[in-house]
């Protein structure tokens, strides 16, 4: 398969982060693992929520703990169950769910959730058979509609399972896929909770493939893809697109590893056969990192101020944070942070959505048991030195920056071909405004800081967002009174 060309810029001096923070300890050599279960999740901007596995006496555990951003404090760690392999879900209310594995040779499929008072409820069984029940995943739609998916594991036939729970309801498991060797399953719907399309993705090893599955009907119906790789993971993010009379439109990511062992990625459009399936329409695989990348994982897609997305990897035994900007033919990757002291099992922050900001954890062994990390770091940087300024499009300049009332906002753009849409949106990607030219001038356009129904908008950040169908630029604003 051809794959793309791809610039890397290391910016590690340039980054606005905070320094690591170990949070916890454990005496599991995979407290957080794998890549596809998620360890932590964040509520907005205020919370950040983590699990992870440790042995106590013999016996596997699930502990949590929680970060409030606003105030810099760690909860202390909390055992909620016996049991291995735990990965949380959060809805668009801030509300979890939990899905792991029993600490038996059985290995049943259980799931929990957490009330608004923090008491977790009693865990059901969802699995069923005799087989053992492993590498449970599960996922949050913008109705609140839970999507799990594990894998049974037995001795002739591997089968990969889903169910989904809707109002508290458990329903019917499904039967996706049936190989010999089937491991690393993941799940994904929406990041920003727009619409209710699930996507999964498994590998299976005796073929080496990778099988990409995506359903529009709650799963009653699915449609399928196979690509040669390894270590698959799915993002899915609302792209804006100004020339769909929607406005928007869902845009899932395939990241996975080639036969070379190099990060690449392919990405879906959402074109539609009908209501319920899918047609295969996507782009020609680009190459995200060149050889010898042993393990990744992916954060949120963003479109504004650029379009790319989050992810990290490792690589000859170093922990990289990365960004890849995506420019359409190539991407160029920006290398934010490094770690090279024996860093194992990275995990990503994928909801909730976060603009500008990154969050993940990781292990390091110290001889006598494992210490966790956390870190919050930019999500990327817009730089200007000249090996990236090249690369980018139309230049887009906003004063005053900060505003108190109104804000003007030029286009430079590299070819009068096209006029550029000009929109708003605030941090989560919501669309706030999509601004009508100046009178005088098709590149001048005014914001008053007014929302779609002509209400003053909250003081704080916001991206404005140029586009036309050949190219693009945003520019981060601050509205104050």
């Amino acid at each position: 398969m051809k794959t793309l060309p791809v610039i890397i810029i290391i910016l590690c001096s340039y980054i606005n982060s905070f320094s690591q923070t170990m949070f916890a300890t454990s005496h599991c050599n995979s407290a957080t693992a794998n890549h596809n279960q998620r360890k932590i999740v964040r509520y907005f901007d205020d919370i950040i929520y983590i699990v992870y596995q440790d042995i106590v006496q013999d016996s596997n555990i699930i502990k949590f703990i929680n970060y409030n951003i606003n105030t810099h404090t760690w909860s202390s760690p909390v055992i909620l169950f016996n049991g291995k392999n735990p990965s949380l879900s959060i809805n668009s209310n801030g509300e979890l769910s939990l899905v792991y594995e029993s600490d038996d040779s059985l290995s049943s499929i259980l799931y929990s959730n957490m009330s608004p008072s923090g008491t977790w409820s009693i865990p059901d069984t969802i699995s069923d058979g005799n087989n053992r029940n492993i590498i449970p995943v599960a996922d949050v739609d913008s109705l609140g509609t839970i999507h799990i998916v594990w894998i049974e594991d037995s001795t002739d036939l591997d089968k990969v399972k889903y169910l989904n729970i809707i109002e508290d309801t458990i329903n019917d498991i499904h039967i996706l896929y049936t190989d010999s060797v089937i491991s690393d399953v993941s799940v994904a719907t929406n990041l920003q909770y727009w619409g209710n399309d699930v996507f999964v993705t498994f590998y299976i090893e005796n073929k080496n493939m990778i099988h990409f599955l995506c359903s529009k009907d709650y799963g009653q119906n699915w449609n399928s893809f196979n690509y040669y790789g390894s270590h698959p993971c799915i993002t899915i993010g609302l792209h804006p697109y100004p020339y769909n009379p929607w406005g928007a439109y869902s845009q899932p990511k395939l990241v996975y590893l080639d036969s070379a062992n190099n990060a690449v990625i392919m990405e879906y459009n959402d074109t539609t056969a009908s209501d319920t399936t899918y047609q295969q329409e996507y782009t020609e695989c680009k190459l995200v990192v060149d050889s010898m990348v042993s393990y990744i994982c992916v954060d949120d897609p963003i479109y504004i101020p650029v379009f790319g997305f989050g992810f990290l990897y490792i690589k000859n035994g170093t922990l990289f944070q990365a960004f890849a900007d995506d420019q359409d033919s190539f991407f160029i990757i920006q290398i934010l942070n490094t770690f090279s002291v024996n860093p194992i099992y990275p995990n990503i922050a994928y909801k909730h959505f976060n603009m500008m900001t990154v969050d993940y954890i990781w292990m390091e062994y110290n001889g006598n048991e494992y210490e966790l990390y956390y870190k919050s770091a930019d999500k990327f940087i817009i730089t200007n030195t000249e090996s990236y300024k090249k690369y980018l499009d139309d230049a887009l300049t906003a004063f005053p920056n900060p505003f108190y009332s109104t804000i003007e906002i030029n286009i430079s753009p590299n070819t009068t071909i096209e006029h550029p849409d000009v929109s708003i949106y605030d941090f989560n990607g919501k669309l706030i405004k999509t601004l009508k030219r100046d009178n005088n001038s098709d590149y001048t356009f005014t914001w008053n800081a007014q929302d779609l129904n002509g209400n003053f908008v909250a003081p704080g950040t916001y991206i404005v967002r140029s586009i036309t169908k050949v190219n693009k630029a945003g520019k981060v604003i601050v509205f104050t009174k």
